[in-house]
């Protein structure tokens, strides 16, 4: 699906109030808001370097942004969508910290883009160093004041992505390693413990660009009631620019990877980009808006909420593999009408 936007970068997304919004950097670099479910656009003075990152938090839209002056300092600000714009032709943010600071005062500085997570009464923001060396940072209070600064005991050669997981009451990580290949990574945040659980997940999942992620319950696509989180990944590839999807758990794995469960990887070469795609869900859909390759963002939306069908609805009859329990791959689908129906999920 169409956005109807430009961006040269990727976007990043958020369910506030019932719509879906969208936030990218236009091509002029100003940010920009999109209410997807009435096609409302929000242009705002501020520039950014990169992907802006939207949050909804106490039904208020937070923002979290790299200037785009050579300095790429971080900036946050809050836009409630219910106010009209106040200044013609931009928006403008109320600043929560202007810019984000160190405890000695000196600014915050990210070579790439920072992003922002919350469990409804905390808000987390992580950001990469120049050093690659990845860092979190919370508030308790809507972004007023921050706490320390954590720095994380890995780095990332493209910033990190952010979920929380009402599930099990985390916060997950994911990140593409320096290593040559640029695997990509996985762990759950803990401060008392940094990282924990940290897998490369498989050979073949690699990325220069930070992933997008989303949190669904695992069992979700069975319709089952479900007590541990799948964790939803989508990237672009190192070698082409193939759009790739993937959900791992940590429940009755036994496959080493550091208690990661691999459920399924899928990849299809008809969507696009060369910049990172952003993942979402609503508990119900799950939706990723990414730059296709002309630079025009698009969508692409599951009706089940499981990310297989991500990849699978709306083509009619496609060969598919289809995963089985414990991340085996079971037979050929020859016709996607059985897929759909649910006979097989």
């Amino acid at each position: 699906t169409s956005l109807n936007g430009s961006s040269y970068s990727g976007p990043s997304a958020t369910y506030c109030t019932g719509s879906r919004f969208v936030a990218f950097r236009g091509t002029d670099n100003h940010i920009n808001i999109k209410n997807v479910n009435n096609g409302a656009l929000y242009r705002f003075l501020d520039t950014t370097y990169d992907t802006p990152s939207i949050l909804c938090y106490a039904n208020i839209l937070y923002v979290a942004w790299q200037t785009a002056d050579s300095y790429h300092y971080i900036l946050i600000g809050e836009f409630n969508q219910q106010f009209p714009c106040y200044s013609t032709p931009y928006c403008n943010f109320v600043y929560t910290a202007n810019p984000l600071y160190y405890q000695n005062g000196n600014p915050i500085q990210t070579p790439y883009a920072p992003t922002l997570a919350t469990d409804g009464n905390r808000i987390w923001i992580a950001w990469t160093k120049p050093n690659t060396q990845m860092y979190v940072k919370e508030s308790t209070d809507g972004g007023a004041s921050w706490g320390n600064e954590h720095a994380l005991n890995d780095h990332s050669a493209n910033g990190i992505a952010l979920a929380y997981s009402s599930i099990d009451n985390q916060l997950y990580l994911a990140w593409p390693g320096t290593d040559a290949a640029r695997h990509l990574n996985i762990a759950m945040y803990q401060e008392a413990d940094d990282l924990n659980h940290v897998a490369f997940l498989n050979d073949q999942v690699r990325s220069s660009l930070r992933p997008g992620i989303a949190i669904v319950a695992d069992g979700m696509e069975k319709s089952q009631v479900s007590d541990h989180t799948e964790v939803v990944l989508t990237w672009v590839g190192t070698t082409n620019t193939n759009i790739s999807v993937g959900s791992w758990d940590r429940a009755n794995s036994n496959n080493g990877s550091n208690g990661w469960n691999e459920i399924m990887v899928l990849s299809h070469n008809i969507f696009n980009s060369a910049v990172s795609p952003a993942l979402v869900t609503d508990g119900v859909n799950l939706t990723y808006d990414y730059t296709d390759t002309s630079s025009n963002l698009q969508a692409q939306s599951s009706r089940s909420g499981h990310a297989a069908v991500l990849f699978v609805h709306g083509f009619g009859n496609v060969n598919c593999l289809y995963p089985q329990s414990g991340g085996q791959y079971g037979d050929t689908l020859n016709d996607l009408s059985d897929f759909l129906q649910g006979q097989y999920v």
